[in-house]
């Protein structure tokens, strides 16, 4: 995995994740991957990517590290 990070077009910073094969195979393959902030300068936390033939198959896989201040958006939701 390629993690780097830069300032958009719009001024805003942008954080870049490039996948390989090997990683998307592991997601869809239900590992899923974790990268930590600090990869990207001056950020703090965690980014953990996820995948799954649907967003429900995703929901469902999520659901146990969900709290009451999770907040979830998705376009098949």
């Amino acid at each position: 995995m390629i993690k780097a990070s830069a300032k958009g077009g719009d001024g805003k910073p942008l954080l870049i994740l490039g996948l390989s094969r090997k990683n998307t195979e592991m997601l869809l393959a239900g590992r899923p991957i974790s990268v930590e902030l600090k990869a990207f300068t001056g950020l703090v936390g965690t980014v953990l990517l996820m995948a799954g033939e649907t967003e429900q198959d995703i929901m469902r896989e999520l659901s146990p590290l969900m709290g009451p201040d999770t907040r979830v958006e998705g376009d098949g939701l």
